[in-house]
């Protein structure tokens, strides 16, 4: 099979792009835009600086700020419902992971209304209208991506629709001053394991490892510093670039078991999908060096680590791992053991692993076995 290597979206980056908003939905023949965001997003007043430049721009706007966390499938049919009764042209999906999956996911039924998950594991659909989107986090990359990330209501189960693409990203790294610093930090270890499942998974690619290195690179040198002063616009751009860059390298190269253990912890202790995939981060850099030591080793001299050349596999993933942990520590990321989990919470936790697909696209095989020790491995961070 030949390698894919696509960009779902052109992108405008950096500080102020977002005044190109205007330009952008005119160029796309848009009169009367639609801003699909959440409360959360409002009430820092994202929302009304996004409203002022596209009604400085001569335009009408209306807004949604209905969007829920993880994207429950019920939400998008109200979302679909409330673009529809505005009779919007296009949608400027503003927000974090959840308001940008949701803009996605509703922006495949608005013409034809009809539950979201008959979409699911369907080929990549168009958009009804054109879509915008403008991130205020630094972690997902969804702005990027062509897979709208939802949860089933009735099961919380994660699954995913997919579109052929957004019109355009802006991405401003103004937006993202003022996400508080534990979000800040759960959403920058999201940008890790992004990069690292990308490098290292079964379908990974020459694109992916471009993107995915220099976007380590990028955080190594740039998320303790938006920890510690979230008004430093250096570190924020980095995050922000860091960020978007991660998503293009997974679009292709897929996800892998960070990702599973992430998604089906998600449905079962509620915590926030990155600080699950910056737990699970070390355990599968351990794991993967069985099978990419090499790879495992440039990961970790990214930051920092000072690996033998002679080291062995197994070495190279025990010191990838130790210093990943440090990583998390220096960024404030917590623990499970902070959080009030036992290491036992986790390994009861294997058969939902096993029932992960995304685990398949790991390099090394996931035994029943292989799981119950990585998901053990992961509360040996102590924060």
């Amino acid at each position: 099979m030949p390698q894919r290597m696509s960009q779902a979206a052109p992108m405008l980056f950096g500080p102020g792009a977002l005044a190109a908003l205007g330009d952008q939905l005119k160029m796309l023949g848009s009169s009367n835009p639609i801003i699909v965001t959440d409360k959360g997003v409002t009430a820092a007043g994202a929302t009304a600086k996004v409203e002022k430049t596209i009604k400085d721009a001569g335009l009408g706007c209306a807004i949604y700020d209905g969007c829920l966390s993880d994207a429950p499938t019920d939400s998008i049919t109200v979302c679909a419902d409330a673009i529809r009764a505005a009779k919007a042209d296009a949608i400027v999906a503003l927000g974090g992971g959840s308001s940008l999956d949701t803009a996605k996911a509703a922006s495949l039924i608005l013409k034809d209304p009809k539950p979201i998950t008959e979409l699911i594991g369907k080929p990549p659909g168009k958009p009804d209208v054109p879509i915008i989107t403008i991130p205020t986090t630094s972690g997902t990359g969804s702005e990027v991506t062509i897979v709208g990330v939802i949860s089933i209501s009735e099961t919380s189960k994660k699954a995913g629709v997919v579109i052929t693409g957004a019109s355009v990203a802006i991405i401003d790294p103004e937006l993202t001053i003022g996400v508080p610093p534990g979000i800040t930090a759960a959403t920058g270890m999201d940008v890790v394991a992004h990069c690292v499942e990308a490098i290292t998974g079964k379908m990974r690619n020459p694109m992916s490892d471009l993107r995915g290195y220099e976007s380590l690179r990028l955080v190594a040198a740039h998320l303790q510093a938006a920890v510690e002063d979230g008004t430093n616009i250096t570190a924020r751009s980095g995050m922000s670039l860091a960020s978007s860059l991660a998503g293009l390298a997974f679009s292709d190269s897929i996800t892998t078991l960070g990702h599973a253990i992430a998604q089906g912890l998600a449905s079962v202790f509620h915590l926030h999908h990155g600080l699950l995939c910056g737990l699970a981060t070390p355990p599968q850099l351990e794991l993967f060096a069985t099978a990419v030591p090499e790879r495992v080793r440039k990961i970790a001299e990214i930051f920092g680590a000072d690996i033998p050349y002679d080291a062995t596999p197994e070495q190279i993933g025990l010191i990838a791992g130790d210093k990943m942990r440090e990583f998390m520590g220096n960024v404030g990321l917590q623990s499970f053991e902070q959080l009030g989990y036992t290491r036992k919470d986790l390994t009861d936790q294997t058969d939902v692993l096993m029932g992960e697909m995304m685990k398949d696209f790991s390099p090394c095989e996931i035994t029943r076995d292989v799981a119950e020790k990585v998901l053990g491995r992961m509360f040996d961070y102590k924060g």
